[in-house]
Formats: structure tokens, C-alpha cells, sequence
């Protein structure tokens, strides 16, 4: 050690940035392990004795020393433990999982340094090829994908198959690459490529290119044999035979974990349904306890004439074959599996996987994302989408309005309202609302929409329609859409409020959170039922009034022609507004608006409370006087166009006339208010504030 000198320390520390130990690095060419001791250092990670050398204050083993605790090989020899080791660069592994970002794999600290100088997660572990331990692989659960960066000699391929192997029996997504060489220049590892000229961009490029690993036959079978056996040290053997080799019992608990083991699945205890990963479109779809049932049913039939067994056949009884999937359940359950909490977006080729910054990465399918909602259009980020732009949306609204839409489009597709929002496109027919409502709705997918019907919001059955769904709309609608009985519910379907679904002849309560994102049309400026929350109904809408002229040509099926000529651009388009939107929340905790569009949304909760505005700008107590209700409310008709108003229905303002003089006035409605010497209904104790000229005149 003597004849060689540091060239460099490489630190490893454990998941809170502790310096747990250090690779250290000779020249000529060595590799040494030591870790902090006192003011010095143990050289070396196994346990055994240690001895102190010279006048520094480093450790280093005593050769041929007994391992044993008790039996110290001489008077200053100190024992150590050994020290776990971790993989290379932990805390920013650690941080790099929980943000859902690529992690990769490389042979060698120096590779790691490299490519994470990059912007990339990278790691290693230490000691090189071959060294990969179990603990690693647990480190890595949970992460989205591993790219494995193999080196371009024989032990550097063997070591990347080897950890690839591992990573996939974790049911982790891999990729097991090798760089090109570049230029004639031999490349055999990533610090090799990058002196040679590779850049970013490019390397991003080739993650993407690269497929997933895949086992090849021999090791499938290496590993089913491998995992059935650690079944059966788990859960015992499979089935149970009496001296004369009949089957007089089936382990139950086997089998069911056996199943498991086989497919990739989930139950939904809340659903209490099952649901199975599908890896060509990434996708948890339900699958029947029937036919799980058919295939435990299957599998025990193969067994049973693998192995000459002809009383395990007969074991296939419906009683056993229920009581495997009740194990099942209880192996496989996974309590809000697909609660809308995360930010991806799953699409017809691929997931895109955004980060709190709005940037984001176009990662393979995995079952890590527990996605049952599929955008069917594929991701190609060279796609354009000029006639959606040119022809549709920047004729129709404003550039402010535009960016608006753009950002709550790309909400629509996550799935998921993190600004608790929803948007209202109002304005005159034949303007394009229903044409962007139809291609935001393609965009998401039909199969993850539904209709909002307001009239039946509390009503027994309604909300188990939204289950499963991610965008609720209701197209061209009345105007007292909102104003219905039960209107007041899309404040917690998009505000994050838990409900219970339940289905008309079903058994049970389906609880869900109300995280939907909403889109309504309509021709009419609608009018909300406020019942005193305004402030509530301030905080969840957004508007976007189509005000421009009525298009010279009108081009039928507009929407199908856009999505099959520019849908991969009209999606390249909704996802830049996801990646806006999640800037506007990092920045400020919300959608950014402007001051016209937050007026917009004033002006609406003005004239939806527009009697109580009438009454306290334009009558007083008055202990002489009274009103009928026939003067108020012609009065109030009067006043509602001045203010660019459409007044309520005849029976709303009668509906809600009475409490409002109750709580503004303390008068109540009586019904013998003297006009032209007969009764009438009206008020007493209240005057317009000018009998001769009203303020409205």
C-alpha cells in the first residue's frame, strides 16, 4: 500500500447523507474499502481484528486472526463488525425513486459520477462486477424502471444479466443496455462515451430505444423453480400424502400464493373485486373470481399429471377452489390501489411521467403505476397539430383563454384535480365549445368519461357511475344546470370530499374521493344554486366565454377529422399545458389566472346571487311602508339587464325571496298587503330607496 498513492475517494453514505464508508481508489490501479473510525479509519467492511498502524489512527486487519470475539490474537487488536454495505450515491437514489425517475445502473463510481453530472440518477454498488447483493434489490422496490449499463466485456455482460435477473424476480421494470461506439472509437463504458462525444439528449434517446429485459427460457425456468421452492419454504408443500401416496389434503395457502406468483394482480378490498396487469397496454383490468377459480382449477390439473397424481385431480372441489381465492385475496389485497395521487399519464404507447417541476420523462408501461386509465392516442414528440390551432382554437378564444384551456385539458388527462377546479365553456352556439369538449373527451378516452347529470347528483344510485372514471361532462346544458338540487355535490367531486357509490342491486357502500376533473358546455350563462357558499364556489370554477364571431365555414365531424389527423399533436399540446400547470402549482400553489378571467368568474357569482345584489342596492327598512311581491320582482326585472344580467326564473326569485328579506330585512312574507284596496302578498317594514326615481331608472 505504501508503493501506491489516493487518486480518488468515493463516499458512501447511507440514506440521510451519514458517511457510512469509502471506496478509495490507488494509483497504480487498486481498490481499497475503508470507514471513519474515531479521527481515523478501519480499513476494510468485514468483521475480524483490527490493529492500529503507525502513528495515524487507521485500522487495518490482521491476517490469519481467528474469527472470534473472544479470542483477541494480541493485546491492541480491536474487533469490528462488519459494516453492510449500500449502493453508491444513496440519498439521491432514494430522492430519484420517490420522484418516479429512471434509475441507472452502472459498473463503477466513476461511471455513476458521470452520468449523474448529467442530470440522471445513477449508481453502482461496491467491489465491482459481480457483487450485486439481494439488500440492492430491495433498496430498488418501488422504483418506476432500471436501465442496467452493461459494461462491453464478458464479466461486465454477465454482471448487468445478473442484476437484471434480480430486478425482475422483484417484478421491477429493467432495461439492460450497451453503448454504440461512436465514430470508430471503441466505447465500453459510459465515461468511454461521453470522452468520445455522446451527449444528453442522445442518451435519453437510447434509453428510449431500448427494450425491456426479458428472460430468456433458461432463466424462466431457473427462476420458477427457483420461486416455487421458496414458496414452499414459506407456506409448506403443496399438497399432503398419506403412506399409500393419495392426496388427502391440498395446502390452500400454496396454491393461492402459487397463483400469485404466476400473474401480476391485485384485490381491491374497497371494489372487493380483482384486478390483472396487462403488459401490452400497461393497463389493471378486473378479471372475475370465476376465472381464477378456472385457472387454480387448470393448474392444478397440471400438476397433477406432472407429477402421476391422480387423487390431487380430484381435489379441484369448488369448496377448495374458493377457499384458495380467499387466501388470494388476503395476498394480494392492495387497499387504494388506484387512488389518483401521483402524476402520470398513461398513453396508448407509453406513460409519461411528470415531476413537481413540470418536467418529464416517456417511460415503457410498468405495473408499478397501477393504472386502469389509458389515453388511446400515442405519444410521438415530433407530432404538430397546426388545423387544431389555425382552425379551432385561436379563432374561438383569446391567447389567455387558450393557455387556460391548454393547462386544464392536460389536468384532464392526468386524472387527477390537483386544483380542485372545475371549467365552464359558455358562450354563443356554433363558437367550437362542443367541438374542444368532444377532443378533450378523445383525448382522455371515451371509456374514462361520463355524463354529469346535476338533476340526480343526490340521488341514491348516481355516484357509482363515477367510479373507475377520470373526466365528468355535461354538454350543451341549461342554463340552471347548476342551479339544480344537486349541484352543491360538484363542489366535492372535484374538491377532494369522500363519497359512497352504490350500485343499484349490489351489496355495499363503494367509498371514493372526489378528485374528477369536469367540463361543462353550455349556450346559456348558467347560473349557480350558491346556498350561502360562495366563497366555496369562487375557489372550484374556471370560465372561458366564447365571445368571437360565428366561423365562415363550418367542417362536419370536425373533432373525429382533428384526432385522426394531429391527435398525437393535440396530445403533445395538452401535455406541454400539464407541465404549465404543474410549474403554476410549484410556484404558487395554483392555476395562474388573470385578472379577466378571474372577473369572469365574479361576474357569474354575481348573477347567480343577483336578487340579493337587487334587494341591498335598492331597498331599506321602513317601519311605514311595504312591498308586494309583484313591485319587487318587477322591480328586480328592471334592474338585471342594466347589469348585463338574464334575471332568475319567476320561480327561483319566488323561492328564494323570502329568505333573503328575512335575513337582509328581518321582514317576513305576509299575505295581506293592501293594493287597490285588495290583499296581496309582499312585505312589510321595507321601501325602495327612491319611491319617485329608483336608482335603476
Amino acid at each position: 500500500m505504501n508503493e501506491q498513492h489516493i487518486n480518488k475517494i468515493y463516499d458512501y453514505k447511507d440514506a440521510n447523507g451519514q458517511l457510512l464508508f469509502q471506496v478509495v481508489r490507488f494509483e497504480p490501479k487498486g481498490f481499497s474499502q475503508r470507514r471513519p473510525f474515531d479521527d481515523g479509519f478501519v480499513w476494510g467492511l468485514t468483521d475480524g481484528w483490527y490493529q492500529r498502524n503507525g502513528q495515524a489512527n487507521n485500522y487495518y486487519k490482521i491476517k490469519d486472526a481467528p474469527l472470534d470475539k473472544t479470542a483477541r490474537p494480541i493485546h491492541d487488536a480491536v474487533w469490528f463488525d462488519t459494516m453492510e454495505p449500500v449502493l453508491y450515491r444513496l440519498p439521491e437514489l432514494r430522492q430519484g425513486i420517490d420522484n418516479g425517475e429512471t434509475i441507472f445502473i452502472c459498473e463503477g463510481e466513476k461511471d455513476a459520477d458521470n452520468l449523474a453530472a448529467l442530470g440522471f440518477v445513477a449508481t453502482t454498488c461496491p467491489m465491482g462486477a459481480g457483487k450485486w447483493r439481494s439488500a440492492y434489490t430491495e433498496t430498488l422496490k418501488g422504483c418506476r424502471e432500471v436501465v442496467v449499463i452493461a459494461d462491453k466485456d464478458d464479466p461486465g455482460r454477465a454482471h448487468a444479466q445478473a442484476v437484471a435477473r434480480e430486478l425482475y424476480s422483484a417484478n421491477i421494470n429493467v432495461k439492460v443496455m450497451e453503448l454504440p461506439d461512436i465514430n470508430e472509437t471503441a466505447v465500453k463504458d459510459i465515461s468511454d462515451w461521453l470522452t468520445a462525444g455522446g451527449e444528453k439528449q442522445a442518451f435519453a434517446e437510447l434509453v428510449i430505444q431500448c427494450p425491456n429485459w426479458e428472460p430468456s427460457q433458461q432463466d424462466s425456468t431457473s427462476v420458477i423453480a427457483l420461486e416455487i421452492q421458496e414458496l414452499i419454504n414459506r407456506f409448506g408443500e403443496p399438497y399432503y400424502l398419506n403412506k399409500d401416496g393419495i392426496v388427502t389434503a391440498i395446502n390452500q395457502s400454496f396454491w393461492a400464493s402459487l397463483h400469485q406468483s404466476e400473474h401480476i394482480q391485485l384485490f381491491e378490498p374497497d371494489e372487493r373485486a380483482f384486478y390483472r396487469y396487462d403488459p401490452q397496454n400497461g393497463l389493471y383490468s378486473v378479471i372475475s373470481e370465476d376465472v381464477i377459480k378456472q385457472e387454480i382449477a387448470s393448474r392444478l390439473l397440471e400438476v397433477s399429471r406432472q407429477q402421476g397424481l391422480p387423487t390431487l385431480e380430484r381435489k379441484r372441489t369448488n369448496s377448495n377452489l374458493n377457499h384458495i381465492v380467499s387466501h388470494l385475496k388476503g395476498i394480494s389485497e392492495k387497499k387504494n390501489a388506484f387512488r389518483r395521487d401521483n402524476t402520470i399519464v398513461h398513453l396508448a404507447n407509453g406513460v409519461i411521467v411528470f415531476k413537481d417541476n413540470g418536467e418529464a420523462d416517456f417511460c415503457s408501461f410498468s405495473p408499478n403505476y397501477c393504472s386502469r386509465n389509458q389515453c388511446p392516442i400515442p405519444f410521438n414528440a415530433s407530432a404538430m397539430c397546426e388545423r387544431f390551432f389555425n382552425e379551432l382554437l385561436y379563432p374561438a378564444v383569446s391567447a389567455e383563454n387558450a393557455v387556460l384551456l391548454q393547462k386544464y385539458t392536460g389536468l384532464c388527462l392526468l386524472g387527477n384535480n390537483l386544483i380542485q377546479k372545475f371549467l365552464i365553456l359558455d358562450g354563443q352556439p356554433g363558437r367550437g365549445k362542443s367541438t374542444l369538449a368532444s377532443i378533450i373527451q378523445k383525448l382522455v378516452g371515451q371509456i374514462n368519461v361520463t355524463e354529469l347529470r346535476t338533476k340526480h347528483l343526490n340521488e341514491r344510485f348516481e355516484l357509482f357511475r363515477y367510479l373507475k372514471k377520470n373526466l365528468l361532462v355535461g354538454v350543451d346544458v341549461p342554463g340552471q344546470f347548476l342551479s339544480e338540487k344537486g349541484a352543491y355535490v360538484i363542489k366535492g367531486l372535484v374538491g377532494g370530499d369522500w363519497f359512497d357509490a352504490e350500485q343499484k342491486c349490489g351489496t355495499g357502500n363503494f367509498p371514493f374521493q372526489g378528485n374528477f376533473c369536469i367540463l361543462i358546455t353550455s349556450n346559456s350563462r348558467l347560473q349557480v344554486r350558491l346556498d350561502g357558499d360562495t366563497g366555496a364556489w369562487k375557489r372550484r370554477l374556471l370560465i372561458i366565454r366564447f365571445e368571437a364571431p360565428e366561423p365562415a365555414k363550418k367542417i362536419p365531424h370536425f373533432e373525429n377529422l382533428l384526432i385522426q389527423e394531429e391527435g398525437s399533436g393535440i396530445l403533445n399540446w395538452a401535455l406541454q399545458g400539464l407541465g404549465m400547470l404543474l410549474k403554476d402549482i410549484q410556484s404558487g400553489g395554483d392555476i395562474q389566472l388573470i385578472e379577466t378571467q378571474k372577473k369572469i368568474v365574479d361576474g357569474l357569482l354575481a348573477e347567480s346571487d343577483s336578487l340579493r345584489h337587487f334587494l341591498m342596492d335598492n331597498v331599506i327598512q321602513n317601519e311605514n311602508a311595504d312591498l308586494s311581491t309583484t313591485e319587487i320582482v318587477e322591480a328586480y326585472a328592471e334592474y338585471c339587464p342594466l347589469k348585463g344580467w338574464n334575471p332568475k326564473p319567476i320561480t327561483v326569485i319566488h323561492r328564494e325571496l323570502e329568505s333573503l328579506m328575512l335575513e337582509i330585512f328581518g321582514t317576513s312574507k305576509s299575505n295581506s298587503i293592501k293594493r287597490d284596496n285588495k290583499g296581496a302578498k309582499g312585505f312589510r317594514r321595507v321601501a325602495f330607496k327612491d319611491k319617485d326615481k329608483r336608482p335603476w331608472d
